[in-house]
């Protein structure tokens, strides 16, 4: 797959549209053939651009060179208002796919430590566990750099959960998450 980087650059954005600072949003400046009516079919003047796909991430459809791209349009915003593709991820700060309004540069690791609790989580705590075959025990863990790291056993999920939250601080620092 071709590297976005070298298929566009910030003034070929800034050349497509303007970027509303209250929505977020990237907004057409003029109509462009995204050539035959598929998803998110023609660009029009003025409406935000784009389509929100089922993840929850807005993206565009760019025709450059005759072929058909697409971009999400966190990291267009980016590249529309730094000049720069950004170096790794882009973190949503609420942790909302569709509000790009607290977007920021992240490595991977700082992404996914601003991530919630799993869906799978059975204490209601992110990063605590109940350890089985061992009454009232609880266990905290925390990920850092794709490495998991064991905090303790504790008597109390709220306790589990302190201790989450404590290392969680000086981990991720301002990408903590804590559920």
């Amino acid at each position: 797959m071709p590297d976005p980087k070298n298929d566009i650059t910030a003034e070929f954005v800034r050349n497509l549209f303007d970027y509303d600072e209250k929505s977020a949003q990237l907004i057409w400046k003029k109509t462009v053939s995204q050539g035959r009516k598929s998803r998110g079919g023609n660009s029009k003047p003025g409406k935000v651009a784009g389509m929100i796909f089922t993840n929850g991430y807005r993206v565009i459809k760019i025709k450059i060179n005759g072929k058909r791209r697409y971009y999400l349009a966190h990291r267009l915003i980016h590249l529309y208002r730094t000049g720069e593709w950004p170096a790794a991820h882009i973190d949503h700060k609420d942790r909302n796919p569709a509000d790009n309004s607290q977007i920021r540069p992240a490595t991977r690791s700082q992404n996914q430590a601003n991530r919630g609790k799993q869906r799978n989580n059975t204490s209601g705590y992110k990063g605590v566990i109940k350890v089985k075959n061992r009454k009232n025990s609880w266990t905290a863990r925390i990920g850092l750099h794709g490495k998991s790291y064991y905090l303790g056993f504790f008597r109390t999920p709220e306790a589990a959960y302190a201790a989450y939250c404590e290392a969680a601080k000086r981990l991720h620092g301002e990408f903590a998450n804590f559920g």
